[in-house]
């Protein structure tokens, strides 16, 4: 091919290209609910004010609001958490091992995990959970942009805060350290579990003694095999296809600094959101919202997350993680199956076998009565025997 014949192709491609941006920048595709980042200020019931130091005493644990440095690049976000201690002060002095918890996609810290905090700290553990950057109150723009790699910047940053010479380093003992999460924190756990396995890549003053991950998001590249199979069980092609496109706008979008297209974070089976539910689980899901829900969440997020979560797979880090771990599956669960979750299980490193805990629930079904119970009670116990050890 001659250079000009070459020169012209490549003309042709990049008109093309350029044209089909243009028209996913100014297009509103199917499922999209709103062009442009809402305003927090709006929401009703008003967004409660959380201000640095306010302690709140609960039934044998008291809760502080604290801000601290994110995972921003550029130092400017801060990330909003509550930080819990035991109602009594330990003997001789000693600082409570510790728990750094976070959430779920597209979920905050007052959508429930907070119960599972205030059992930690009653049974005599602090421990620290926070709000990613553009969720409650954490700095940061687009609100509810979930991305799992700012994510785990955020739980690194979060480690930092604890860490010697830290914020809270004086309060806690982190050569006795715990990591919880749950759905999409619940892999984030295990990807920071297994840096922490690995001198070089954790904080002097830090060992990493339990990990707890419960219902977790594990393998993108199965998620995306799922999304093609025809309803209930997936979205099917054509469903695929519309969220798809949806994504790829927010993405042409935010490569040309425009403001994001966002799609609903859940809803119901056919949906285009990021996690279609069942009628059972969709009621579940918005349960464990608190009325005033913290930075004036609302049900959507930017749709760039749906073609990127499928490259997330953390159960490929699951044979570095050495700490013991506890796996909790949801054996009704349609979003993280439960067979994928005892597979992960048996694939952790370390000396010790994984242990599992499997309940008679959906998803979401954690955070309520019996499954709760038998779930936090579970998690305290396989945290004081490692912190004990």
């Amino acid at each position: 091919m001659s250079d000009s014949n070459l020169g012209f192709c490549c003309s042709v491609v990049v008109g093309v290209a350029a044209a089909l941006a243009g028209a996913l920048i100014t297009s509103t595709p199917p499922g999209v609910v709103q062009i442009g980042t809402f305003d927090p200020t709006l929401s009703k019931p008003a967004a409660p004010v959380r201000t640095e130091g306010t302690i709140f005493k609960g039934a044998g644990f008291n809760r502080r609001d604290v801000y601290f440095p994110s995972g921003d690049p550029n130092g400017v976000d801060r990330l909003h958490g509550w930080f819990y201690t035991p109602a009594t002060t330990l003997p001789n002095g000693q600082s409570p091992p510790v728990v750094l918890m976070a959430s779920g996609l597209g979920a905050q810290m007052d959508f429930g995990m907070d119960a599972y905090a205030e059992v930690f700290a009653k049974n005599g553990f602090a421990a620290l959970l926070f709000d990613y950057r553009c969720f409650g109150s954490s700095d940061g723009t687009p609100r509810n942009w979930v991305d799992p790699w700012r994510h785990l910047d955020d739980w690194r940053a979060a480690l930092k805060t604890l860490a010697p010479g830290g914020k809270l380093a004086n309060e806690v003992d982190t050569s006795k350290l715990g990591l919880w999460g749950s759905s999409m924190s619940g892999g984030h756990v295990l990807v920071i579990a297994s840096e922490l396995a690995d001198p070089a890549t954790t904080p002097a003053g830090v060992t990493l003694r339990a990990v707890v991950s419960q219902t977790p998001h594990l393998d993108g590249r199965e998620n995306r095999k799922k999304n093609m199979k025809p309803p209930p069980e997936g979205r099917g092609i054509l469903g695929a296809l519309t969220i798809s496109l949806a994504s790829l706008c927010d993405i042409a979008r935010s490569v040309a600094s425009q403001p994001p297209a966002y799609i609903p974070i859940v809803g119901p089976l056919g949906s285009v959101s990021l996690m279609p539910l069942p009628k059972e689980e969709l009621h579940l899901y918005f349960r464990k919202h608190p009325p005033q829900r913290g930075g004036g969440w609302q049900n959507m997020a930017p749709a760039r997350l749906a073609l990127r979560v499928g490259f997330y797979s953390p159960i490929d880090f699951v044979p570095n993680v050495t700490a013991p771990a506890l796996f909790v599956a949801a054996d009704q669960d349609t979003l993280c199956p439960a067979s994928v979750v005892r597979a992960a299980s048996k694939l952790v490193g370390g000396s010790t076998e994984a242990e599992m805990l499997t309940l008679n629930c959906g998803h979401f079904g954690t955070y309520y009565d019996a499954n709760f119970d038998q779930a936090s009670e579970k998690m305290s116990s396989f945290f004081f025997a490692n912190f004990d050890e």
